[in-house]
């Protein structure tokens, strides 16, 4: 049985429930690692008509323009993710301070929090422990992507902080990890199986490309 592939990408579906469809802007380009929309008629548009797409997209959540002190952040980290359960409205002093404090986190520090969650947990961390949305941590330690940004993969940090690889014991896969798989072939339709497995490898979660293929074909209609 082959995959069958979504006609549209979740990003598309959201900014179609929110009226961001071809009858509201008439192209999409990227800018400095955005997504800007074109949006003539908006107050903050630049000389040709656009506006950031994360900005836009906040507000016809909020129902109203956005302040000069507010930015959007990003979540994940990703600049290109805006689906609008990533995005959070930040006063611009707490979002530059936000930044400043993840750039200042050291290879010390990133070893220092994987291995606090390892004498905690009695196991070593997953991903999707140190994601923005993990309540396991303090608010204090350096996310994912730091920690990946610092140490190329999350393999390379769990073995530079001295741990055993996750693929040492566990075995099951988890819900979480199908979640993580989902989410990766949402954002990239186009990659192959092998390529998702690989990707997941890298955030510390074993999943070969035959499990990978198995879980697209149930998961995907």
């Amino acid at each position: 049985m082959g995959i069958r592939l979504r006609t549209r990408s979740e990003s598309h579906q959201n900014r179609k429930k929110l009226g961001l469809n071809r009858r509201d802007f008439v192209g999409r380009k990227k800018s400095g690692g955005y997504y800007k929309v074109y949006v003539p008629d908006h107050p903050y548009a630049d000389s040709r008509g656009y506006v950031f797409e994360h900005r836009y997209i906040m507000e016809q959540i909020l129902g109203r323009y956005l302040e000069d002190d507010e930015v959007v952040h990003h979540i994940n980290g990703d600049k290109t993710d805006n689906r609008p359960e990533n995005l959070q409205v930040m006063k611009r002093g707490e979002h530059t301070k936000h930044h400043i404090q993840e750039s200042q986190k050291s290879d010390e520090d990133c070893i220092h929090a994987l291995t606090w969650f390892y004498e905690t947990y009695g196991r070593s961390p997953r991903w999707e422990d140190f994601s923005f949305e993990s309540e396991l941590i303090p608010d204090d330690f350096p996310s994912a992507d730091v920690i990946m940004d610092r140490f190329g993969t999350w393999r390379k940090a769990l073995i530079a902080a001295g741990l055993p690889l996750n693929s040492g014991y566990r075995h099951n896969i988890y819900q979480s990890d199908i979640n993580v798989l989902l989410e990766l072939h949402h954002k990239h339709p186009d990659w192959s199986c092998v390529r998702l497995s690989r990707e997941l490898k890298n955030r510390g979660i074993q999943m070969s490309y035959p499990t990978v293929r198995k879980y697209l074909e149930l998961h995907i209609q």
